[in-house]
């Protein structure tokens, strides 16, 4: 509610809560069964004093009525007030249309805070169509007049171009303006603007020193950008103990950037965990993305005891559930609940946190948790889980993916038996696996399909000189850990699947290794053997494939 002006100017209103209530309790304006009973004769001063006696003591229809009376005898302050009780519903229905026309008279009649809250109304939209073009006229017409919020809502329309064109001088013009008030905001955005060169002459020295003064004058923003310069050095001596300062200061005022910051800074001098995942917590639940993802990676890579920052992830483990993590955040959350954890509690967390992942498109996660349905690990087998799970994770650029659906159409797991569809498979994939090793598993695979190489699909894409990546692990010339033999319940094809798998393997393709694993794992065209899974898996995970890392920990736990 304002108190400021009288008819024709907006200084501060004079008549006191003394005045008021006298003359409410001399009967010249009482209450009477909800309707004012008013001398005609009492002028809007009286009447706007009585209206905010009313309004202090809680009778909000009374005051309502009290500033229409007033209204109706000329008080632009009571045109003013009623506006913003019509706005709030107070006293009587919310009307924001109302509101603007009680408003629009007393803005066009020179109540300068009228202008401004007419501006304001018309540039969010509040209750109304947004109107920027119109909200800048008086935004405008109010910053002429002195009106320090005015100059400053002017001043970020210009300089963001909201509804009106940019024009970065004219900004600076009115931040100055109010920063000559003492406006904080205002002398950090002419800081910013110098320290940048935005619209006027860079001045680096110019811009701290009005940092300083904003900061003196406890506007947040001012402090961390404080602790950034000291950090880094720009524009003052570098200096990071000042700089963990300011932006202690700053985090200690809830601002999100300076706990992130300080909390990063806190990373590479070693300090406090429980200090660093505080402070990313904080601003993780302010919806900071950023720190989400180093609290994350904090806990599963950076921080030097990683069963104690495990112990830390299971405490903080419901509020990590109420964040939004992107899909890297979630997989690396799964990583960590399955290479840690010893519960079935943290086994089911970590599904939980993979299964967001791959459900938000994360080929790591998909692979990873096709292969926990695959093998039954921790979950119900369900290979036509697997296979979708696999099929996701190759359209996203996973070759042991590609590599388990060309398996399991082979073995019709999970999918109809669908030998050509194998085969489309294969050369969707094969121009991302070294030619040599490609053509030692194409020659198997075709020839257990009967099928001539020349009149394979794959032949384009053999020659293709593009084709040069591979996964190398150092297998040695006379290692035969590779060779898993077929089943003897396999027909050929199946036969020369697996055998085909082997040959990539033997030729050190990381995903084919992995692949292999899995087979043994599960005994799907070969004979079960977890010695051999634990091999391959031992050896893709000291390429550095994670998901084999994870599978390998599970099955050496279960042997």
């Amino acid at each position: 509610m304002s108190h400021s002006g009288n008819h024709h100017e907006d200084s501060n209103y004079n008549t006191t809560t003394a005045l008021a209530d006298a003359t409410v309790a001399s009967g010249t304006a009482r209450l009477h069964h909800r309707t004012l009973d008013v001398d005609p004769a009492i002028e809007a001063d009286v009447l706007d004093a009585a209206a905010i006696a009313y309004y202090d003591a809680g009778d909000f229809q009374a005051a309502r009525e009290a500033f229409q009376l007033a209204c109706e005898k000329g008080s632009l302050i009571a045109r003013y007030n009623i506006a913003m009780l019509c706005m709030a519903g107070v006293g009587g229905p919310k009307d924001p249309e109302k509101a603007l026309a009680h408003l629009r008279v007393a803005a066009s009649e020179g109540l300068r805070s009228a202008m401004t809250m007419l501006g304001k109304i018309l540039c969010d939209g509040d209750g109304v169509l947004p109107a920027p073009e119109e909200a800048y006229r008086w935004f405008s017409l109010a910053a002429q007049h002195g009106d320090t919020n005015a100059q400053m809502q002017a001043g970020r329309m210009l300089y963001y171009g909201s509804g009106v064109a940019v024009d970065l001088t004219e900004a600076f013009r009115l931040f100055s303006l109010a920063a000559g008030t003492g406006h904080p905001e205002a002398i950090f955005n002419i800081a910013d603007m110098l320290e940048h060169g935005t619209g006027v002459v860079q001045d680096t020295a110019k811009a701290y020193q009005l940092y300083h003064q904003a900061h003196a004058l406890h506007f947040v923003e001012a402090t961390h950008r404080l602790g950034l310069a000291f950090y880094n050095g720009i524009g003052v001596p570098q200096d990071r103990d000042i700089a963990r300062t300011y932006w202690r200061e700053a985090a200690d005022k809830d601002c999100i950037k300076s706990r992130f910051c300080l909390a990063c800074a806190l990373i590479q001098s070693d300090s406090d965990a429980e200090e660093i995942i505080h402070l990313l917590v904080l601003a993780a639940r302010s919806g900071h993305g950023e720190s989400v993802t180093t609290l994350v990676r904090f806990l599963t890579a950076e921080c030097t005891d990683p069963q104690n920052a495990f112990k830390t992830l299971q405490r903080i483990a419901p509020t990590l559930r109420t964040l939004k993590l992107n899909p890297a955040s979630c997989f690396l959350l799964a990583t960590l609940y399955f290479e840690h954890g010893t519960a079935q509690s943290d086994h089911d967390e970590g599904v939980f946190w993979a299964t967001i992942a791959a459900t938000d498109g994360h080929a790591e996660a998909q692979l990873l948790l096709g292969s926990l349905y695959l093998n039954g690990s921790g979950v119900l087998r369900n290979f036509e889980t697997a296979y979708s799970l696999f099929s996701q994770s190759a359209t996203g650029g996973s070759e042991a993916a590609a590599l388990l659906s060309l398996v399991m159409t082979y073995e019709g797991l999970g999918t109809p038996k669908n030998t050509p569809e194998a085969l489309r498979q294969w050369a969707k994939l094969s121009h991302k696996i070294a030619p040599e090793a490609k053509r030692q598993f194409e020659s198997i695979l075709c020839s257990s399909f009967d099928t001539e190489l020349p009149d394979s699909p794959i032949v384009a894409v053999l020659t293709d000189p593009q084709l040069t990546r591979c996964w190398p692990v150092e297998i040695n010339p006379g290692d035969t850990s590779m060779n898993v033999g077929a089943s003897t319940d396999l027909n050929a094809e199946e036969s020369g699947a697996v055998n085909a798998l082997q040959a990539l393997a033997m030729k050190g393709h990381v995903p084919a290794i992995f692949v292999l694993g899995q087979l043994c794992q599960t005994g799907i065209g070969v004979p079960e053997n977890f010695s051999l899974a634990i091999e391959c898996f031992a050896k893709a995970a000291s390429a550095g494939y994670n998901p084999a890392r994870m599978l390998l920990r599970k099955l050496q736990e279960a042997n």
